[in-house]
């Protein structure tokens, strides 16, 4: 229970401090949504996207590498940090360069361009300060990577409200971006260096070929993940336009918003699920199948409730410009189960170093994505683009799930973990559709309710959650 103990306090940190973050970056994109308006909106979050497309190229799957090997040496995490840092370098001048030339390429406007520069920028600094929140994962101490990043974004909320409140526009805030991140970068180098370790100043060619070999596949699986995820957006920019974007990112942001929740919870199981892969499958089965019954009972209800009430949400949210995103959001959200369960099968693929089938099924997902892109767009303009994300979201689930389950020999109780919360996020959604006309925090805090009354009833939870709950409370 000591682990399990561990796993909760570090998904506790980072649910909390994720929380938060989440909350001031959605607090951010309504300010900004409704500061710039829709069409330059969408500007902005095409150089967004731009920036976290290269920022693959720039990490090349080093990080996910470094917590998994760090987490078995720990005694050589300054070697490995300082030959980590040498690659990133390489790759982020590396990626700049690329970038450089699709900015000559893609023929965007002036105001644009210069953004896309600053990101080029932004991608460089992110790549090396991430490098120490993976050496906090790796050491468990997730409260160290939450505070860097809890204290970046309370910074860059700062500087982005004096942007609005001066009239500044999109360059001067991707500019002040990358003041943040170079904050980041400060910071996480003086907590490194106060709480953890020092720098080993040694380069090693070996370890360097290896980390770059090792890495390929983990490089591999994120470049296509962040296509999978973000191609629409480019899509979009490049066969409509901006104000289109615009839309479909305020959608988007939403369901986003929403997603460090598994995220959180599989950044602290992942370095025992790395362990467990090579000492004990019966725990490491027991690990999966309760994660993917905790993700999918949080999910859910969320989902049900979005479809009764994203109109409100929009409206709640951003001005009267994005009513069309209403429709866009009312399908991203049901997306959220699927990346919920699916994220716990790509930890267990990394742990078990199953990369490449892992590369392969997203490689597979990510060409049925564009290719819906490519025709759901052109006709249904952003809702082809939130159908063709949830068509291709459930097929990559379907196979991840079908692997996992055959390697580790396991059956998934259906009835609690699917079928059972499915009812109660049901009869939850028919009570929100009731009562659709009182206050939205009100009607909120009832559907919440609901459901957790009938997940009670309905027996979801048995006697080994409890177990598990209140070792975690004690």
């Amino acid at each position: 229970m000591n682990n399990i103990k561990k796993i909760a306090k570090n998904s506790a940190i980072m649910i909390i401090v994720e929380s938060i973050n989440k909350v001031l970056s959605l607090f951010l994109t309504v300010v900004l949504a409704r500061y710039l308006g829709d069409y330059v909106f969408g500007e902005y979050s095409f150089v967004l996207t731009m920036v976290m497309l290269f920022n693959v190229l720039a990490v090349f799957g080093l990080d996910t590498l470094a917590v998994r090997e760090i987490s078995k040496n720990i005694e050589r995490t300054g070697l490995y940090l300082f030959n980590l840092l040498f690659l990133k370098i390489l790759m982020a001048v590396f990626s700049f360069i690329v970038l450089v030339g699709v900015i000559k390429i893609i023929g965007k406007p002036e105001s644009v361009n210069h953004c896309l520069y600053f990101a080029g920028f932004i991608v460089f600094i992110m790549a090396i300060a991430d490098s120490f929140g993976s050496i906090f994962n790796a050491h468990e101490k997730l409260e160290l990577k939450a505070f860097s990043l809890l204290a970046t974004k309370i910074f860059l909320v700062i500087l982005l409200l004096l942007a609005v409140f001066f009239k500044k526009g999109i360059v001067s805030i991707v500019f002040l971006i990358l003041l943040s991140e170079i904050f980041r970068l400060i910071l996480s180098v003086f907590i490194y260096r106060l709480r953890l370790s020092t720098f080993s100043f040694r380069f090693d060619m070996g370890l360097c070929k290896s980390l770059l070999r090792d890495a390929s596949s983990f490089a591999l699986i994120s470049a296509i993940a962040i296509i999978y995820f973000k191609i629409d957006i480019v899509m979009l920019s490049l066969l409509k336009n901006d104000q289109v974007v615009g839309w479909y990112s305020a959608a988007y942001n939403l369901v986003a918003a929403l997603i460090f929740i598994a995220g959180a919870y599989n950044l602290a199981i992942y370095p025992s699920l790395s362990r467990d892969a090579g000492k004990s499958q019966d725990l490491l089965s027991f690990r999966w199948q309760k994660s993917v019954k905790y993700l999918f009972v949080i999910s859910i209800p969320i989902t049900v409730g979005t479809l009764f009430l994203a109109d409100r949400f929009i409206e709640l949210f951003y001005s009267t410009e994005y009513y069309n995103s209403g429709s866009a959001l009312k399908i991203l959200v049901v997306t959220l189960p699927w990346i919920f369960v699916n994220s716990i099968n790509m930890q267990v693929l990394y742990a078990f170093n199953m990369q490449l089938k892992a590369s392969v099924i997203m490689l597979v997902c990510t060409l049925v994505n564009i290719s819906l892109n490519l025709y759901l767009i052109p006709r249904y303009s952003y809702i082809g683009a939130s159908i063709a994300t949830l068509l291709a979201e459930i097929i990559n689930v379907v196979l991840c799930f079908f692997i996992v389950a055959r390697h580790m020999q396991v059956c998934i109780n259906y009835k609690n973990t699917f079928i059972m919360p499915l009812i109660a996020a049901g009869i939850m959604g028919f009570v929100i559709h009731l009562l659709n006309f009182i206050n939205l925090f009100l009607l909120v805090f009832i559907g919440v309710l609901t459901y957790m009354v009938f997940l009670y009833f309905l027996k979801v939870l048995d006697e080994e959650d409890k177990r598990i709950i209140a070792s975690i409370i004690r």
